[in-house]
């Protein structure tokens, strides 16, 4: 391991020195081997032109070396210059005669011509003459083809031959992955991946495939657990952290997401996005005091984040800091103003410092730019019950009710009938409540703890809390 790690480090040292050179010929201290080296970084980094540049000086130095014509057609075959590619396979067949990869690259060639077929003739005769792992190289070529062609059983069938063989093999997995989550087959990968870890309980890339194929069958609990796997196995394995995380949030399990996004800063550094993430967890867990800190380190690097603002709001909103909120939640909104919960927490501020004007322009602003959310709706007409505006409640509960629905919004409708005389309607409308949304019963005291009073409406409530009572009996 420690002779891996040097070796690796000698090559970036290479590539910075190359980087930092003014001409490229000045490679000449260098031997074949460690320029061959060079060329694989780049290839690997998908920095093809630079590849092709280091092939070239290699070529006019080795013109025999076979491995550097043979890199020369990779390299071309990856930016789409077939006829030379074509070119420099011929004069690598002509040093090497029966050198596997020279075929494995004519068959991609010919079927990035349109000769699919063509490309699988030429490699099946390899198969009874190669080794094992130039076989293994064959199939998964044989997939690559089979995957231009849109045939994905067969495609499959290759991968698993050489993901038996080598359940390590990780052009292989993210192959079988591409697959089948094109075609939706999860129980597919599922049985897959899970054939693979019995195999070897160490394929990190196995864990997170297998989490992923979770995830998208809607099995999410497994798919945490599996996802977690991937990145115990392998410390570095960034986007394990990261999906285990974002999963996690999705699943509003937030101190979970919190742990893994902590381990993943102690791994490789905070970023802005990872901070904002991080204040994210922090402001749904209730720590206001640790997301402020957090969202004010991100503000720093990322100014036209909408998010940050907000969350900001939402922080001083906690602290009692309402002219502070009301000036983060403008913020907000002057980077996105198409995001009604910037207006609906814009309104509630509003409120708290008693300038109700403004406090009805956001929240009439929040409610026409998503007119199906309840929550908008009933916090509104909410606002408007505690200013004693009945008839307005109950003309916006008529509007509201075209395209929205809610046991929330059934409670505020009630108390405005009940408020307006029409006590046979508030009853009705509150019994619809309760068959609605018992628990949220509360609201109709705290909106107007008057009607606490009243016999039948709280004979009513009895009355299905006992109902209820009885059916968890």
């Amino acid at each position: 391991m420690e002779q891996r790690t040097k070796q690796v480090s000698t090559i970036y040292e290479l590539v910075s020195q190359f980087e930092s050179m003014s001409e490229i010929g000045n490679l000449e201290h260098l031997d074949e081997k460690t320029i061959y080296q060079l060329v694989l970084h780049y290839e690997k980094e998908s920095m093809y032109e630079q590849a092709l540049d280091i092939v070239e000086i290699a070529l006019e130095r080795y013109e025999f070396r076979s491995e550097f014509y043979i890199a020369k057609a990779r390299i071309l075959l990856e930016l789409g210059i077939l006829d030379q590619c074509i070119k420099e396979l011929d004069h690598a067949q002509s040093i090497v005669p029966y050198e596997t990869e020279i075929t494995i690259l004519r068959a991609k060639v010919l079927c990035q011509l349109g000769s699919c077929e063509d490309g699988l003739a030429i490699l099946e005769p390899l198969k009874d003459v190669v080794s094992n792992d130039d076989l293994m190289k064959i199939y998964l070529t044989e997939a690559h083809i089979y995957d231009m062609m849109d045939d994905c059983t067969t495609v499959v069938e290759k991968l698993r031959i050489v993901l038996y063989n080598d359940p390590l093999q990780e052009e292989a997995l993210h192959m079988l992955w591409n697959a089948l989550d094109m075609f939706r087959a999860y129980d597919t990968c599922i049985k897959i991946t899970e054939e693979l870890i019995d195999l070897n309980p160490y394929n990190y890339m196995a864990w997170y495939i297998l989490g992923q194929s979770y995830a998208s069958n809607s099995e999410y609990d497994k798919a945490v657990a599996a996802m977690e796997y991937s990145f115990i196995i392998n410390s570095d394995f960034e986007t394990g952290y990261l999906e285990c995380a974002d999963l996690s949030m999705n699943m509003c399990r937030y101190a979970e997401a919190l742990k893994i996004y902590k381990e993943y800063v102690h791994r490789f550094g905070a970023t802005s996005d990872i901070t904002l993430l991080i204040a994210q967890c922090q402001t749904k867990l209730g720590d206001y005091t640790a997301a402020k800190l957090n969202l004010l380190k991100a503000v720093k690097y990322e100014k036209s984040n909408d998010l940050i603002y907000f969350l900001l709001g939402q922080c001083y909103s906690k602290d009692g800091n309402w002219y502070k909120a009301i000036a983060t939640y403008h913020k907000a909104i002057d980077i996105d103003d198409t995001v009604e919960d910037y207006y609906l927490a814009l309104a509630k501020a509003f409120v708290e410092v008693e300038d109700y004007n403004k406090a009805t322009i956001n929240f009439q602003t929040a409610t026409d730019l998503d007119p199906c959310n309840n929550t908008i709706w009933s916090e509104y007409i909410s606002f408007l019950i505690k200013l004693g505006l009945y008839e307005e409640s109950d003309r916006l509960l008529e509007e509201a009710f075209t395209c929205a629905y809610g046991g929330d919004m059934l409670y505020c409708h009630a108390i405005t009938s009940f408020f307006l005389r029409n006590k046979k309607k508030g009853l009705s409308l509150l019994e619809e409540a309760l068959v609605e949304d018992f628990n949220a019963h509360k609201a109709i005291f705290r909106l107007a703890p008057e009607l606490e009073v009243d016999r039948d409406i709280t004979a009513m409530i009895r009355y299905f809390k006992g109902e209820l009572a009885y059916q968890e009996a």
